[in-house]
Parts: C-alpha cells; structure tokens; sequence
C-alpha cells in the first residue's frame, strides 16, 4: 500500500510537520503522525506531498524539494518535484523552463526510470526555505 502523507512549515513549532492534511476553509494544518497526533497550523505555500520516493540518502522526496543529480561526478541543473495535471502524477521540473507557460518539459517519476539513477540523485533543498537553489528565468 502506498504511503499518503504531507508536510508543511510551522511558523509555531519553526519547522516542518509531517502528517494528515487537514484543510478548513482557507486554512491549512498538519495533523502529525507520530505521538499525540498534535495538530499544527501550515503555511499554504509550503504543503508539499510525499512522493513515495527517496534519494540516494534515504530520505523521503516531497512536492516542491529541489534535487541535484550527480552522474560520474558531475552536476547537473537542480529540478523541482512538481505535480503535473498533465501527467496525472509527480514530475521533476528543470529550471529553465519554470517560467515558460505554453511548454513546460516535464520528467515523470516512474519507477522504471527511478529505479536506474536513484542511486545519483540527492534533496539539496527545498522551494519554500531555499528558493536560492533553484532560480527561474524571468521570461
């Protein structure tokens, strides 16, 4: 059974909590999945859903976490985990195109072609505390 979780910024507790979305109205919490089940306020901009991936390090890749993927030592552009209407599912988008409304190239996380870099790729961040790492292109 996949595994349905979300996470967003506390302002309260000053860091991410992970666990149930819970939306009323305009207003956005997590309901944490470990102990008491405490239940945190979340700014909007920083819900992002677990993807049911990982990185080469074990940790769990969420919508709006910036990756780098490293091949034979070298570096390539970060991409954002976005969710795509158009594909229906998660997709890592490139930088250069972020901005670009009529084409956005979009690379789905399928685990067919996970499964051969996952091995090469590393969250370096995220689009909510390190906007930084991943700057668009003004078009």
């Amino acid at each position: 059974m996949r595994t349905i979780k979300f996470r967003g910024y506390s302002e309260k507790k000053e860091k991410f909590i992970y666990g149930d979305l819970l939306t009323f109205e305009n207003c956005f919490g997590i309901s944490e999945n470990e102990g008491e089940r405490n239940f945190y306020m979340v700014e909007p901009n920083s819900i992002g859903q677990f993807t049911g991936i990982y990185d080469k390090n074990g940790n769990e890749i969420y919508e709006n976490d910036i990756l780098q993927l490293k091949i034979d030592g070298e570096k390539y552009n970060p991409l954002l985990v976005v969710y795509s209407e158009v594909y229906a599912g998660f997709c890592m988008l490139y930088e250069r195109v972020l901005n670009n409304v009529i084409y956005k190239p979009h690379r789905p996380i399928n685990p067919n072609w996970w499964d051969e870099i996952k091995d090469e790729i590393e969250i370096i961040g995220n689009i909510y505390d390190n906007p930084e790492l991943f700057r668009s292109e003004e078009r």
